[in-house]
């Protein structure tokens, strides 16, 4: 059986301000994809630059960087 755990994937800006939580919820272990509509959290288009986003699932946990053009 696959083990489940809340999973948050979350953007933030080069000043670590949260910008978009794009999925936090319970999954199954596995694989998925989302694709990111430069949207934040409050409804507007994001300014072209540099961004973060932080992956956590259980005791997995990463940060990446992004580039939106």
């Amino acid at each position: 059986m696959y083990k489940e755990s809340i999973v948050r994937l979350t953007i933030y800006d080069v000043t670590g301000i949260l910008v978009k939580t794009l999925v936090n919820e319970n999954r199954k272990a596995g694989y998925y994809s989302i694709l990111w509509d430069e949207i934040d959290d409050n409804g507007q288009k994001v300014s072209r630059g540099i961004y973060f986003y932080c992956m956590k699932a259980g005791n997995f946990k990463a940060t990446r960087k992004l580039t939106v053009n």
